[in-house]
């Protein structure tokens, strides 16, 4: 069996993740990204971070897309 070498490229991955997570917010606007709650300040939500209400990250659910 011939041996396959698959090469990663971290920025290609970074910026997919950066592409799917700015789609995610153009979508749901100021709402959870889990349950849909209204999200007052966005102000705490990073670049490559989902947004995602207080209730939700104090359950331990992932804010980044890489988690």
């Amino acid at each position: 069996m011939a041996k396959v070498t698959v090469k990663f490229n971290k920025d290609l991955d970074e910026q997919l993740k950066r592409m799917a997570i700015r789609a995610v917010k153009e979508q749901n606007g100021n709402r959870c990204y889990y349950c849909g709650a209204e999200i007052e300040d966005m102000s705490g939500v990073g670049e490559s971070q989902l947004p995602v209400c207080p209730d939700c990250v104090a359950k331990g659910l992932p804010v980044s897309s890489g988690q």
